[in-house]
């Protein structure tokens, strides 16, 4: 569900409260899109809903608040679940374009998805190498003293591979938080 909807049905709740009960400077800090901005954004686009009728998102956002002050959630780790969220959200952002190496040919990020990009590893504090790294190639290795030692032959990904591993990426991060909440 985080990487694609059905018609008519919304991404998870959090991504709409986010954007309709944030304050104005949670959202520059996190740069979380108002309810208006989530229409450009992959993973809350897809269906074209983005309200729901039966309660109002910024009511639910502060509900969803309060539920986290009463089990105990504190002000850090609050402010760690909405940043790994925002940055889920523009993880969904990311594209990618072809390019020739001399290993043939492989992925990149596309200029015009850097920032979307850049944002994520902000909010995760993440080197964006090492996430460009991780979207656009596979290691590969055959086991023996080449696999114990964590070598192997890097090989680069096609676009349709690294919007794979962007999309496992994301349904990962948001599954683990989701976890982690439920677990603490």
């Amino acid at each position: 569900r985080i990487t694609r909807q059905m018609p008519g049905e919304r991404n998870f709740h959090i991504f709409y409260e986010l954007a309709a009960g944030a304050s104005s400077k949670q959202k520059e800090h996190w740069k979380y899109p108002d309810s208006n901005g989530l229409a450009k954004f992959r993973f809350t686009n897809q269906s074209g809903t983005y309200a729901r009728r039966d309660i109002t998102d910024k009511k639910q956002f502060n509900l969803t608040l309060q539920a986290m002050e009463k089990v105990g959630v504190s002000d850090v780790e609050r402010e760690r679940i909405f940043c790994t969220v925002a940055a889920v959200l523009h993880l969904g952002n990311v594209d990618f374009e072809e390019i020739v190496t001399e290993e043939g040919d492989g992925s990149k990020i596309k200029d015009s998805s850097r920032q979307h990009a850049l944002t994520c590893c902000q909010l995760l504090d993440v080197d964006l190498d090492l996430l460009t790294k991780a979207l656009c190639t596979r290691t590969i290795s055959a086991g023996g003293l080449l696999g114990k030692l964590g070598g192997g032959i890097e090989k680069l990904h096609t676009v349709d591979q690294a919007a794979e591993a962007r999309d496992a990426l994301a349904m990962t991060l948001y599954e683990r938080l989701f976890l982690w909440i439920v677990w603490r």
